[in-house]
């Protein structure tokens, strides 16, 4: 009697890591939108691209800028197969190119000034002419940081950079607040990480980076399967 009942706890134990399992490795709740079929065309492909730096800001020094934007590029190239390479050269195909500038700049998109939009993307060539799709522009007038340490005042590069380049590989807005392709921020909006939302969406266009699941439900379910397995064979 007394063994009958352990077994069955182990039973349910065996489950309960089952059905974790399966609940880390549920979709959540998505409300991303796309815009086109990116740089790769209809299907999960996979995009070389190039980018080139224009006139950078003065509130940050020079190296922060473009290793904050270089960062911010990685951050897509991690969970989808694109690649980027810089260029000396603007006005590439295939090419996102930075650039800060105020008012009238050229693209038929005058930026408005402090407090307004404070920065802008084109979608990919599969809806923009080349040279200017894919390019990014940020709003010189507006104050730069990286982070929070301005307060807000000042809006975090690296959070506006990474929405920008969502948009130029294809991402249109996100209704999920915590995504970084919401569609709106504050000065004391940080970026922290792609949300699940924001990576789901970037990888309805693009063949993943990695096809690794996560750890922590590969490991409960393996808990789990070898752990059943195991009782059945004792139960033999």
């Amino acid at each position: 009697m007394t063994e009958k009942k352990i077994y069955t706890r182990v039973q349910i134990g065996m489950l309960l890591c089952l059905a974790i399992g399966l609940i880390l490795s549920a979709k959540p709740s998505l409300a991303y939108s796309i815009h086109d079929d990116g740089w790769d065309g209809p299907g999960l492909g996979s995009a070389s691209l190039t980018y080139y730096f224009g006139n950078l800001t003065s509130d940050l020094p020079e190296a922060t800028v473009k290793s904050t934007l270089v960062d911010a590029l990685n951050v897509w190239a991690s969970v989808v197969d694109i690649t980027f390479t810089e260029t000396l050269t603007p006005g590439l195909n295939d090419s996102i190119d930075f650039l800060f500038a105020t008012g009238a700049h050229g693209d038929g998109n005058p930026f408005d000034g402090p407090g307004g939009v404070v920065a802008h993307s084109f979608f990919s060539s599969s809806s923009n002419p080349e040279p200017i799709a894919g390019d990014v522009h940020f709003d010189d007038a507006e104050l730069w940081e990286v982070g929070n340490g301005l307060g807000a005042s000042a809006f975090d590069l690296m959070w506006v950079a990474v929405h920008e380049i969502g948009h130029a590989l294809g991402l249109g807005h996100s209704a999920v607040s915590s995504a970084v392709m919401f569609p709106s921020l504050s000065g004391n909006t940080v970026f922290n990480q792609l949300t699940p939302d924001d990576i789901a969406g970037i990888q309805s266009i693009y063949g993943q980076a990695t096809a690794v699941p996560e750890p922590a439900a590969l490991l409960l379910f393996g808990i789990g399967f070898a752990g059943l397995f195991r009782l059945k064979l004792r139960k033999r």
